[in-house]
């Protein structure tokens, strides 16, 4: 008898498992639709995301290149239109039934979920450092498209990272003469010009107070030794004097 009772309860948990796996494979008419319409939502959740990351990435390096001329926030204006544009032209009303309520909760993302988290935390926790041991020459003024503070010291002084960070670009340009981005957290860049050297490459991580220019008096745009020093906010001039004391 228990031999009996185990046999059949065997046999109903095998025939339940079936019922819920491979029978309703075979005999569920919607099976196969409701697998390949799921498949599709995350290919296109997928396609998704990798376009808004190279519009991200196309936008940051028109940040950059707005930093290196001197153009205040342009990019980052562009960058929200663009991805407006990116989930405007997703025609929510001919999807799929089945993934409608995702695409509908997709298309209420707000942008600043979807810039993603670059350095959470607000900047008055940050501790900055003098860039330069010299004496304040010209201050920030966009009216006049002069988007950071000038730092006149002898030639060869040091010039120091503010903060800890990443080293964007280390390059020269005609008009700025030796010129080194450091990428720190908050979305914040910290911008060094006219130096006589770089001691710093890119891609290399450099810690608040680390030597990584040397003061002096590349490009056109100078008539001295002298640091030309920005700080550039989510794609806007800020003002140095706000978070450093000179």
């Amino acid at each position: 008898m228990m031999l009996l009772f185990v046999s059949l309860s065997l046999m109903f948990t095998v025939s339940l498992f079936l019922s819920k796996t491979i029978l309703s494979q075979w005999f569920d008419p919607t099976f196969v639709q409701t697998q390949q319409d799921r498949t599709l939502i995350e290919l296109r959740t997928k396609v998704d995301s990798l376009q808004m990351a190279m519009v991200r990435r196309d936008m940051f390096m028109r940040n950059v290149e707005d930093i290196l001329a001197g153009v205040d926030g342009k990019a980052e204006e562009e960058e929200r239109e663009e991805l407006q544009a990116v989930i405007k032209e997703k025609d929510l009303t001919k999807q799929a039934a089945i993934d409608s309520a995702f695409r509908a909760d997709f298309a209420n993302v707000s942008l600043d979920d979807i810039e993603g988290n670059v350095g959470e935390g607000p900047l008055s926790e940050m501790s900055f450092f003098k860039p330069a041991d010299g004496m304040l020459s010209g201050g920030f003024d966009p009216a006049k498209d002069h988007f950071g503070v000038d730092i006149v010291a002898k030639k060869d002084e040091p010039i120091k990272a503010v903060a800890d960070g990443t080293v964007l670009m280390a390059t020269w340009t005609q008009a700025t003469g030796n010129v080194l981005l450091v990428q720190h957290s908050n979305n914040m860049i910290s911008v060094y010009k006219h130096n006589a050297a770089l001691l710093a490459t890119e891609g290399q991580h450099v810690q608040a107070g680390d030597i990584i220019a040397i003061m002096g008096n590349s490009g056109e745009l100078t008539t001295g030794p002298h640091l030309h020093f920005e700080i550039w906010l989510n794609g806007h001039a800020a003002n140095p004097v706000d978070f450093i004391a000179f």
